[in-house]
Parts: structure tokens; C-alpha cells; sequence
């Protein structure tokens, strides 16, 4: 959802943020690498999570938000490297 255009009112502005912050880990990441040093980054992006936001965007259209969402909560999602990524 945050990777492409949108036409649901309030949805454009969490895709432009999403692919803002993704593009500057990306370029953060190729600075690092040219610096020939051990600081790696890395952008994680979930499925959509049931939120207010999302709750909101989909309120009046035919589409069942919670549907769409994933059942994790976000506080319960541990991510641990097991790899570097490059």
C-alpha cells in the first residue's frame, strides 16, 4: 500500500511518507557501503496493520478494512538479523 499511487482521500499522504523513508534508507545504505564500514541499514515494511489511519481511509467505500489487514499487532512483531542484507 505505501509503494504506489492511491485515489482514497487520506491514503496518498501514508504512500508518499512510506516511500520517502524507504528511499532515504536506501541511500543511507549506499553512502554506508562507499564508506567501506560495518554500519548496514535496513527498511521493513508490514502489511497493512489494523490502525485508526487505515480504519479511516476505507470508512466509506465498499472495502472492509479489516479485512485487508494483517492479524499481528505491531508491538508483537520481533524482527532479529539473520543475515546481513545487501
Amino acid at each position: 500500500m505505501g509503494h504506489a499511487p492511491h485515489t482514497q482521500a487520506m491514503v496518498h499522504f501514508y504512500g508518499v511518507t512510506k516511500c520517502a523513508v524507504t528511499c532515504l534508507t536506501e541511500s543511507i545504505r549506499y553512502e554506508l557501503q562507499g564508506q567501506k564500514n560495518q554500519i548496514r541499514t535496513t527498511s521493513i515494511s508490514p502489511g497493512l496493520v489494523k490502525t485508526e489511519l487505515i480504519l479511516h481511509c476505507f470508512e466509506n467505500t465498499s472495502i472492509n478494512a479489516p479485512d485487508l489487514c494483517t492479524q499481528m499487532k505491531v508491538g508483537e512483531t520481533i524482527i532479529r538479523p539473520v543475515e546481513h542484507a545487501m
